[in-house]
C-alpha cells in the first residue's frame, strides 16, 4: 500500500476511534446524569407515597361508600388499616379491593393509625382516646392518657415506646406500649399534625403555622426550624438523620439534608 493511502486510511482509524471514544464519553456522561436525575425522581415519587400513607389506595374504597376517612397505614401491598370519623377503622387484605369494618364501640374522629407488627396497632383521635388492638384489629381496648385533647398523630418506634401530638401542642410519650403516657413540653400551643422518630431519641413534630420541632434528648426538649411560611405542615417523614421531607397543607414538599436545620422547597404548588 503506497504511504499516502496508509497514512490516510491511519488518519480514519484514528478520526474513528476518537469520535467513538468521544461519543461514549458523552454518552456516559449524559447517562449518568439522567440516573441521578431519574434517582431524585424515585425517591421523591416514594417519600410521597410513604407521606401520603398509600393515599392511592385509599381511593378504591369510594365504591364502598364510607365516608369521613382521614388516614390510612399500611403494613405491607395487601394488608392496610383506614380510619376516620364516628369510630371508623376498615381493614384491607387485598390491597383495597375489599374493606371490612371493625368495631370499636367508639363515635370518636379518628385521625392516626400506625402497626408495629401484622399484630399490635394503635389508633390516636379526639378527646385523647387513643386505642390499641394486639390481634390485628379484632378487637380494641382505650388506653388511658389522662387527657382530653383532640390527638392528631401517633407514632411508635417498637411495641414499647410510642409518641402522640395533637391540639394545643400537646406532646405524649410512652415507653411501656401505652400502659402510661407523660406530657412533653413541646414549647408551642400550635396544633401538631404529625410527629415522627428516628430512634428514641431525636425525633420531629410539625403543625400549624409552618411549625416544625426537633428534639434529640427523647422530647425532653424541642427547638423549631425556620421553614419560612406560614403553610401548615400535615405530614413529617426522615429517611436518615440528616435526610427528610415534610409536606404542607397545599401540597408543597419541603426537604432537608442537615438534620432539619436548613428547609428548602422541592416542588410549589401554593
Amino acid at each position: 500500500m503506497p504511504l499516502i493511502n496508509k497514512n490516510k486510511a491511519l488518519i480514519k482509524k484514528n478520526l474513528n476511534s476518537n469520535f467513538k471514544r468521544d461519543t461514549f464519553t458523552k454518552c456516559y456522561n449524559k447517562n449518568r446524569y439522567y440516573n441521578r436525575k431519574m434517582k431524585k425522581i424515585r425517591t421523591i415519587t416514594l417519600l410521597f407515597l410513604i407521606l401520603c400513607s398509600f393515599g392511592l389506595k385509599a381511593q378504591l374504597m369510594s365504591s364502598k361508600n364510607y365516608a369521613n376517612r382521614n388516614t390510612n397505614y399500611f403494613i405491607d401491598e395487601n394488608t392496610g388499616f383506614c380510619v376516620g370519623n364516628k369510630g371508623v377503622i376498615l381493614k384491607t387484605v387485598d390491597g383495597g379491593a375489599n374493606w371490612t369494618n371493625l368495631t370499636t364501640n367508639l363515635r370518636t374522629n379518628f385521625y392516626s393509625v400506625i402497626f408495629i407488627t401484622s399484630d399490635i396497632g394503635y389508633v390516636a383521635g379526639d378527646n385523647g382516646i387513643i386505642v390499641k388492638t394486639v390481634n390485628g384489629g379484632t378487637s380494641w381496648y382505650v388506653l388511658n392518657t389522662n387527657i382530653n385533647i383532640n390527638l392528631r398523630s401517633i407514632y411508635f418506634l417498637d411495641s414499647l415506646n410510642g409518641f402522640a401530638a395533637g391540639e394545643y401542642g400537646m406532646i405524649l410519650k410512652t415507653n411501656n406500649g401505652g400502659v402510661d403516657w407523660k406530657i412533653l413540653d413541646s414549647g408551642t400551643t400550635k396544633v401538631i399534625q404529625s410527629i415522627y422518630f428516628i430512634d428514641n431519641k431525636t425525633g420531629f413534630a410539625v403543625g400549624e403555622a409552618g411549625r416544625i420541632l426537633k428534639t434529640t434528648n427523647g422530647g425532653k426538649k424541642w427547638s423549631r426550624k425556620n421553614t419560612y411560611t406560614m403553610q401548615t405542615m400535615t405530614s413529617v417523614y426522615f429517611s436518615n438523620f440528616q435526610e427528610g421531607y415534610v409536606i404542607s397543607e397545599t401540597g408543597n414538599l419541603y426537604r432537608t439534608f442537615d438534620g432539619g436545620s436548613h428547609w428548602e422547597i422541592v416542588n410549589k404548588i401554593l
